[in-house]
């Protein structure tokens, strides 16, 4: 079965409004395989220069010394002259979500064992902010 990208790239699709090039950036998982594609991402083409954000600077290193197999395989996909080069640059990192442990701040309250102090304890700090 033919990739899809190989597939649109034989079809006309400069008058369906779609140019070849920019199958290069949906194309790139399919082409570079998972391993690289969970550490890259096509963002761009640009002039015939495909822009690839990597998470750092080892996989930028390892990916230009790929260039050559990765350009053969592009070209096998998308067809002679859609990308001319791959420039791959390190992506700013994403921080993850960041959780708040306490989302409820401890009441010193709640340390006292002593229920009627506890309350006698609360109810002079309410005062005392009042």
């Amino acid at each position: 079965m033919m990739r899809a990208a190989k597939v649109l790239s034989k079809m006309k699709l400069a008058k369906a409004g779609v140019s070849s090039e920019r199958l290069a950036v949906p194309s790139w998982a399919q082409t570079v395989g998972k391993t690289i594609a969970r550490h890259t991402r096509a963002v761009g083409i640009f002039e015939g220069t495909l822009v690839v954000d990597v998470e750092d600077a080892i996989w930028e290193k390892n990916l230009r010394l790929l260039q050559p197999q990765i350009m053969e395989k592009l070209t096998a996909t998308l067809g002679p002259g859609k990308v001319r080069s791959i420039r791959f640059k390190i992506a700013i990192p994403k921080r993850a979500p960041q959780r708040e442990d306490n989302l409820v701040s401890a009441d010193e309250a709640d340390s006292i064992q002593d229920p009627i102090l506890r309350r006698i304890y609360i109810q002079s700090r309410k005062r005392a902010t009042a």
